[in-house]
């Protein structure tokens, strides 16, 4: 099972959670947001865990989705690479 992290909690995250909760292959664990209100609503539909940062869950995960605003994107990405994780 594929451990999935979720930076970001809006429309593109809403979409990306329900896809991966259909998958038999992975499993969100974690979604990220400062905005904690919109990722405990969105992490309810799966259990995952709410993290204000996605440093929080980085050690706990096996694949990233960026889903923050663009400007974010490419400081999301390197924190994840940096840690060696697939990147989504």
């Amino acid at each position: 099972m594929i451990r999935i992290g979720i930076v970001g909690a809006g429309p593109n995250a809403k979409a990306h959670t329900e896809y991966f909760a259909a998958s038999p292959r992975a499993k969100v664990v974690a979604i990220a947001d400062p905005a904690t209100e919109r990722a405990v609503s969105l992490a309810s539909a799966t259990d995952a865990r709410v993290c204000k940062s996605m440093v929080e869950f980085l050690d706990d995960v096996d694949a990233v989705v960026i889903s923050s605003p663009n400007f974010l994107h490419t400081e999301h990405a390197i924190a994840a690479a940096e840690r060696r994780l697939h990147v989504y």
